[in-house]
């Protein structure tokens, strides 16, 4: 991660960096953003700790999709209609695991 401490330091050198190391950065900082969006709008708790998120692991695209017999297109359409689906940037998607098999569990909503 040494891009990452540049790109801390001035973010435009991002456009300078090789597509395939730009999308390895971007799944290498996914935890990342979550757990600080989770500080963010997360409430501490009375001794001062974070409370536990509901949600389980997170998937992506390519295996919520494969869960869903979609094609990665085709779910990315569809993401806003899902209630299992986390926005975890601008342009960062991922779907909650336990909420999918509760979709796929409890009758899917009509395609």
């Amino acid at each position: 991660m040494s891009d990452l401490h540049g790109l801390l330091g001035d973010p435009a050198q991002a456009l300078s960096l090789p597509p395939e190391r730009a999308r390895t950065l971007l799944v290498e900082l996914a935890p990342l953003v979550r757990a600080l969006e989770l500080a963010a709008t997360t409430a501490p708790t009375s001794n001062g700790h974070h409370a536990e998120p509901s949600e389980g692991r997170l998937l992506t695209p390519q295996e919520a999709a494969a869960r869903l017999g979609l094609t990665v297109k085709a779910l990315y359409r569809r993401a806003g209609g899902f209630s299992f689906t986390r926005r975890l940037g601008r342009r960062t998607v991922r779907f909650d695991a336990d909420g999918l098999e509760r979709w796929l569990k409890n009758g899917r909503a009509s395609r």
